[in-house]
C-alpha cells in the first residue's frame, strides 16, 4: 500500500496542496483514544464485577484496546481477585481524538492525519498559489491564448505582495509571465481580485 501511494505522491501533493506525504506504522503520534465500557451490555453480563471491569478497562493501554477492537479481537482484562475476563469488541466504545495540531480521518481501517499547523512559509505558499490562480483567470478573461507570453503587473495587500516577492520565479513559470512586478497595474486587461481577504489588482499584456 505504502509503495503504491508513494508512486503517486507527487500527484497527491499537487492536487491536495500538501507539502509532503509520510507513512507511519504507529499512529499514536497523531491520535489518542478514549475507551468506554458499554454498560448496557456489560452490566447484565458481569453484575457485581462490573465496577472492576470498568476500572481495569480505564487503566488498560488505550492504544492496545483500540487496536484489538478495530481488529475484532476480544480484550482480555485481569480483575483483582477474579482472574481474567474477556470483553467483546462490541462491548466497548472507542473514541479516537486527534492530538493538537492534527486533523485525522479513518475509513476502512486506514487513517490519514493532516498537520494543521500553519507556518509562515506555508502561508506564503498559499498566497502564491492564489496569485497564480488570479493571474491565470485574468489571462483567460482577457482572451489570451494558453501559449501567450505575458507581462504582469500587480498591486495589493502586504501579504500578497510579500508572497509575490518571495515566489516570483514560481509565479512567472506558472503564468508564462516574462516579467512580473509590483506597481500600478496596466496593460490590455486589468482586474481586481480577492486573494485570501486582500484586494489585489492584476494587469496583463501579451508580448508580441
Amino acid at each position: 500500500m505504502a509503495r503504491a501511494m508513494m508512486a503517486l505522491a507527487d500527484l497527491v501533493e499537487d492536487e491536495l496542496n500538501v507539502r509532503g506525504i509520510e507513512f507511519a506504522r504507529d499512529f499514536g503520534e497523531f491520535v489518542s483514544h478514549r475507551i468506554k465500557p458499554r454498560y448496557d451490555l456489560l452490566g447484565p453480563k458481569h453484575g457485581k464485577l462490573m465496577r472492576g471491569v470498568a476500572s481495569a478497562l480505564a487503566s488498560a493501554d488505550a492504544t492496545r484496546v483500540a487496536r484489538d477492537v478495530a481488529a475484532g479481537r476480544p480484550v482480555v482484562l485481569t480483575l483483582e481477585g477474579a482472574g481474567d475476563v474477556s470483553i467483546l469488541p462490541e462491548e466497548i466504545t472507542v473514541e479516537t481524538v486527534a492530538r493538537e495540531g492534527f486533523h485525522v480521518e479513518t475509513d476502512n481501517g486506514r487513517s490519514v492525519a493532516l498537520d494543521t499547523v500553519m507556518t509562515d512559509d506555508l502561508k506564503m505558499e498559499g498566497f502564491a498559489r492564489e496569485l497564480v490562480n488570479k493571474i491565470q483567470a485574468t489571462r483567460k478573461e482577457a482572451g489570451f491564448e494558453i501559449s501567450d507570453r505575458i507581462c504582469t503587473v500587480c498591486a495589493g495587500g502586504p501579504e500578497s505582495m510579500r508572497a509575490l516577492a518571495e515566489h516570483t520565479e514560481y509565479l512567472m513559470g506558472e503564468t508564462l509571465s516574462l516579467s512580473l512586478v509590483q506597481g500600478e497595474p496596466e496593460g490590455e486587461y486589468v482586474k481586481e481580485w480577492d486573494v485570501n481577504g486582500e484586494k489585489v489588482t492584476v494587469g496583463v499584456r501579451r508580448v508580441r
